[in-house]
């Protein structure tokens, strides 16, 4: 579920970006994954058209609709993730988390 101002993200570098030249990093305990985002089935402007009859988007505004080039298998408690979104070869966008259990 995504509403207004959820998972704010900071320290981005601040240009930007032609989606044809964005590469996507994903690393599940250590397994890295790489994907160019042109790849994506669904294409940038699409996910936009779709998401902004949801949803406000403003200038700056990082997207989080996960990814179909990775993880075939589902996330377990404990799992250890890291992600990069790069451009230009240098990481724009750095996250990591460990799942924990829900309560």
């Amino acid at each position: 579920m995504s509403r207004d101002n959820f998972g704010i993200v900071s320290n981005i570098h601040n240009k930007a970006l032609d989606p044809q030249s964005v590469s996507l990093q994903l690393a599940i305990n250590g397994e890295e994954q790489e994907a160019m985002l042109f790849n994506a089935i669904w294409k940038v402007p699409h996910i936009l058209e779709h998401l902004t009859k949801y949803m406000t988007i403003k200038k700056g505004d990082v997207l989080l609709t996960g990814s179909p080039f990775f993880n075939e298998r589902p996330l377990k408690v404990g799992d250890h993730i890291t992600g990069r979104v790069m451009y230009d070869h240098r990481a724009v966008i750095n996250a990591e988390t460990v799942m924990v259990a829900r309560n």
